[in-house]
């Protein structure tokens, strides 16, 4: 089974996400946003990166994980509403 999350704020979903906070690595950020917006610790699921994305246009990129549950768990982000797509 698999599941893909989303949050959904002002009625448009996106994939959980966020930016790296001064003195942070990109996994840690990965599984800080996603304990923000979720819910599910660090406990619960192991992420792993996939790949990167840059965009010249805009100077900035983007760190992708993918992530498996170690654990049937609730989503329950605090930040926005989270739904599941099996």
């Amino acid at each position: 089974m698999f599941r893909i999350i989303f949050r959904v704020e002002q009625g448009v979903s996106n994939l959980v996400g966020g930016k790296i906070e001064e003195g942070e690595t990109g996994i840690e950020a990965a599984y800080r946003e996603w304990l923000e917006e979720t819910g599910i610790s660090k406990e619960d699921v192991t992420l792993h990166h996939v790949m990167d994305f840059t965009y010249y246009m805009q100077t900035c990129y983007a760190e992708v994980y993918a992530g498996r549950s170690k654990r049937d768990v609730g989503i329950s982000g605090d930040e926005t509403n989270c739904t599941g797509l099996m």
